[in-house]
């Protein structure tokens, strides 16, 4: 979660408030979809998981859940192209160098 948290603040998405807040509906989420296997199948639990918030919660509420859960999964591609990035500039410089 402190990638995730690192990620809205780098980006300054929303107010400090606002970040709160959408770390809070990514926890739910991620509690919701504990028996998912990967980042894939948890794409699956997206609209159930909306759906189950609906009945109970304001619509801007389910809006919010939904714009953090999306930046959630975009910061996980996010640090996955970083990583695959890094990884090639230091192949290239090993490469480079002999």
């Amino acid at each position: 979660m402190d990638k995730f948290i690192l990620f809205l603040s780098t980006k300054r998405i929303g107010s400090e408030k606002q970040r709160a807040f959408f770390v809070q509906w990514v926890k739910s989420f991620l509690s919701f979809s504990a028996s998912a296997q990967d980042s894939d199948e948890r794409r699956k639990y997206i609209d159930p998981f909306l759906e189950k918030m609906a009945k109970t919660k304001e619509d801007w509420q389910v809006k919010q859940a939904k714009r953090s859960i999306l930046l959630y999964f975009h910061s996980i591609t996010h640090a996955k192209m970083q990583n695959q990035r890094a990884e090639y500039q230091n192949q290239f410089r090993l490469v480079s160098c002999n």
